[in-house]
């Protein structure tokens, strides 16, 4: 899987400040650990809008 990762880093050359945002959307998909980066309010209610 490293080799995975060092390919992606140099195909799409992130630059260093977005190497943490990199990361964490690598590990999402190849390993499944999706976290949210910020916390929203739940809606309880979901809303669809018909013309």
């Amino acid at each position: 899987m490293n080799d995975i990762r060092e390919a992606a880093l140099a195909t799409l050359a992130p630059s260093p400040d977005r190497r943490g945002e990199f990361e964490a959307h690598f590990r999402s998909y190849f390993y499944g650990d999706a976290k949210p980066s910020i916390e929203g309010e739940e809606d309880d209610e979901t809303r669809v809008k018909d013309d």
